[in-house]
């Protein structure tokens, strides 16, 4: 498959997979994106194909991604965000659907990540992910700005203990 321009390929094993744009499926009369699993073993991680833009524009504010995707036979896809602030290797947010994975085939869904960019952000990086076997198909990313009413699709982390005589 030929790589979309703009789009590197990535992954703890990304020589296990077949990425690029896939002629022969469509979504809303468009070619898409496409992650397989071509390996002659078992897998071992994962691969990716992605992307990433400045963040500037999204600064301070609540931002949601959306895309289609479509799958065979997979162990486990998702489509990821992650927010990179000034410290390399130290992302500001991430989320990669692990708490919602998309399993097994599935006709064209919708899904979508929401995440908080702080105003030290530097860069928005994105893609669609694939553990183990099977084939994910992807197509009409779209960012928008969207309000505190919408939540995040990640747990945050907490800074301290939630005691057992505070649990209601």
């Amino acid at each position: 498959m030929k790589l979309p321009e703009g789009w590197i390929k990535t992954g703890s094993n990304p020589e296990q997979y077949d990425m690029g744009v896939d002629d022969d499926v469509q979504h809303n009369n468009t070619k898409c994106g496409c992650v397989r699993f071509t390996g002659e073993k078992e897998p071992e991680g994962f691969g990716a194909l992605m992307q990433s833009l400045p963040a500037e524009k999204f600064l301070d504010k609540r931002v949601r991604l959306t895309c289609f995707i479509k799958s065979e036979s997979v162990d486990w896809a998702g489509m990821w965000m992650r927010v990179d602030g000034p410290e390399p290797g130290k992302p500001l947010a991430f989320d990669n659907m692990l708490n919602r994975q998309i399993k097994g085939t599935n006709d064209w869904k919708k899904y979508d990540v929401v995440l908080d960019v702080p105003g030290k952000a530097t860069e928005l990086a994105f893609g669609v992910l694939l553990t183990g076997k099977g084939t994910v198909w992807f197509d009409d990313f779209k960012f928008e700005e969207v309000g505190n009413d919408v939540a995040i699709t990640v747990k945050k982390s907490r800074k301290a203990p939630v005691n057992l005589h505070s649990a209601s």
